[in-house]
């Protein structure tokens, strides 16, 4: 259902977009090409969603030889709405381009818009920390053999600690979980196989 919600905000959003598109903002100059790679960081977190493999996996049961399909069409999907949310931002907003995206498009779209994004953030945010906190949970208790209280006192009290002590630039945060930590695991995971 969160799934399912967060594709009709992301199409509201999109579709909100569309009428304040230019073309002409989706060009760079030579000097922009040099930030090209900038949020490849990013890209990388968003993208990555190897923690629902194995929920898949279950969710198939008996059909767990369609599960390579059910990955690829899954990304496909994914990557297809990250295009366009990208392109419709981009298109409305160009040079005004925000690092969350969405504070750029209020002045270019509508004021509700804010409000919107803002609802759009916290699902998915909620829904991202929801997954990989039960999935860093079990992986404590089952790989490391912590005690329950253990596992999700380590699982939410780190992050919790970590924005008390300052960390709270949120693109930053993804940029080096995308890179590092995802990159590392992606690594892992072609070595394992």
């Amino acid at each position: 259902w969160i799934a399912l919600a967060l594709l009709i905000l992301y199409a509201i959003l999109i579709g909100a977009a569309l009428p304040a598109f230019d073309p002409s903002n989706l060009l760079t100059s030579p000097k922009d090409l040099a930030n090209f790679l900038l949020p490849f960081n990013v890209i990388i977190f968003s993208l990555t969603g190897i923690s629902a493999i194995p929920e898949m996996h279950d969710l198939l049961g008996r059909r767990g030889h369609r599960l390579s399909t059910a990955i690829i069409v899954a990304y496909l999907i994914i990557f297809g709405l990250f295009v366009l949310f990208s392109l419709a931002v981009v298109g409305a907003t160009g040079q005004g381009t925000s690092a969350d995206a969405i504070a750029g498009l209020v002045p270019s779209v509508a004021p509700w818009v804010g409000s919107f994004g803002a609802i759009l953030g916290t699902v998915s945010v909620i829904s991202i920390f929801t997954v990989l906190g039960m999935e860093t949970v079990n992986a404590l208790k089952l790989d490391l053999h912590f005690s329950s209280p253990v596992a999700r006192f380590v699982t939410f009290g780190v992050p919790l600690v970590l924005f008390l002590v300052g960390f709270r630039e949120f693109i930053p945060i993804l940029g080096f979980v995308g890179g590092l930590l995802n990159g590392t695991l992606g690594i892992i995971i072609v070595l394992a196989y």
